[in-house]
């Protein structure tokens, strides 16, 4: 393993715990919590995922089939969660506050509050 993909992969690690969106080779897009990779193959587990207005607790997903992982640290706390409560709805318009905010780890009011913000 080359010391560029190293330093990848150990970035990639450090954001175990993080919301992400993965888009995949044949274009699925998957929002969730990143739980797992494995630098060895790039494989990658998302938990309290959604794709295409299913909800999945868990998914496995082969490193040859990731095009692409997009975090959502950047900015300040608002913007993350506006960002994230964004990639959700997108995924899955049908959403409820309580299911975003049990995703996302946020206050009901909160998720309201946002979403609400967002639909202006």
């Amino acid at each position: 393993m080359s010391e560029g993909n190293e330093s990848l992969f150990r970035k990639i690690k450090e954001r175990i715990g993080s919301f992400v969106e993965v888009r995949t080779i044949d274009d699925r897009v998957i929002v969730g919590k990143l739980a797992s990779f494995n630098p060895e193959d790039g494989s990658i587990l998302i938990e309290k995922a959604i794709e295409k207005n299913r909800k999945i607790p868990s998914v496995y997903i082969s490193g040859v089939a990731v095009a692409q992982i997009n975090f959502f640290e950047k900015g300040n706390e608002e913007e993350q969660i506006d960002d994230k409560v964004a990639a959700l709805l997108k995924v899955d318009p049908t959403l409820t506050y309580e299911e975003i905010a049990k995703i996302l780890d946020i206050p009901v009011n909160l998720a309201q509050k946002v979403v609400r913000r967002l639909m202006k």
